[in-house]
């Protein structure tokens, strides 16, 4: 295993906000076009963002999408995703560092990073945290374990522990999700293609409908790099951008790895999903048609969802 409402917002449209004292000049950004999760404005949604320089000398005013209100494992904001479209550049920012007006924005969990080769442990913990942030709260036990940190850690440990540890379903990851979404008041299936068009609209299919989908995959053996780069706002070094994604037909194969696609969007038409992958402590973005194409070893592809 290896270590991406016109009507309703009639007040903010137009406008930008105040901003009160603060040592570092905010992003400010004002919302063109929702496109909505459920009554939130969700990922996708279209923006004018005005960035400060990082010397604070000048604004630049870019086109922007919103690309997630960020929240800690512990249901605290983290802060917010945006991308700068003008400059091909997401911003990780906290929160008292985006002006952005009193609406409700789609929440993204904020993937624990890995310890060791446990990707695939840490990407189930993930897909059901994941799945209470989208509105999947199943029966109700998954908030209450969620909800505390004794029940946060008993679930990722019992995440890892289930996958590589207990022999009934030693590396079968739909048993796994099975047997804990059970537990949640889920019941989870694997699909696997054989035609790259088919998988990627299910994919899409699905993550665009809400729901979060489970990636497991194997790797050649070179990462690649993200379609934009990456960075902290406050401090905008850039981050390591590098990516596993599915082998292509033909490289060798090097261990496997397990990713969650959160949200879905559209970047000047090119379709893109937000991940949680745990070789990172922020989610990244896949451009998909880069990564699923004629070249991709597409049957080895596991597609996991749960309801």
């Amino acid at each position: 295993m290896k270590n991406a409402f016109r009507s309703s917002l009639g007040m903010v449209l137009g406008c930008f906000y105040a901003f009160s004292a603060f040592a570092l000049a905010p992003i400010q950004f004002q919302i063109d076009q929702k496109i909505p999760h459920g009554n939130q404005v969700g990922v996708g949604s279209h923006l004018t963002m005005m960035v400060p320089a990082a010397n604070g000398s000048a604004t630049q005013k870019v086109n922007g999408v919103f690309l997630g209100k960020i929240i800690n494992p512990d249901s605290s904001m983290s802060g917010y995703m945006l991308l700068d479209e003008t400059n091909a550049v997401v911003y990780f920012a906290k929160k008292e560092n985006v002006e952005a007006g009193r609406y409700s924005f789609q929440p993204i969990l904020k993937p624990y990073d890995q310890i060791g080769g446990t990707c695939t442990g840490y990407a189930i913990d993930h897909y059901f945290q994941q799945m209470y942030w989208s509105g999947f709260p199943g029966d109700g036990q998954l908030y209450t374990e969620i909800s505390t940190e004794k029940g946060r850690t008993q679930l990722l440990v019992d995440s890892i522990n289930e996958y590589y540890f207990v022999l009934q379903h030693r590396y079968s990851l739909v048993g796994v999700m099975n047997k804990m979404g059970l537990r949640f008041g889920f019941k989870c299936k694997m699909k696997q293609f054989n035609e790259v068009g088919a998988a990627t609209a299910y994919l899409q299919n699905q993550v665009k409908a809400g729901l979060p989908v489970m990636v497991s995959f194997l790797t050649g053996t070179n990462m690649v790099d993200a379609p934009f780069t990456m960075s902290q706002y406050e401090n905008r070094i850039p981050l390591d951008n590098r990516l596993w994604v599915p082998r292509n037909k033909g490289d060798r194969k090097s261990g496997g790895h397990s990713v969650v696609a959160a949200a879905y969007f559209e970047n000047k038409g090119r379709p893109t999903l937000l991940m949680l992958d745990s070789d990172w402590a922020e989610p990244r973005l896949w451009d998909i048609q880069s990564y699923f194409n004629a070249k991709t070893a597409i049957e080895e592809v596991e597609f996991i969802t749960c309801q």
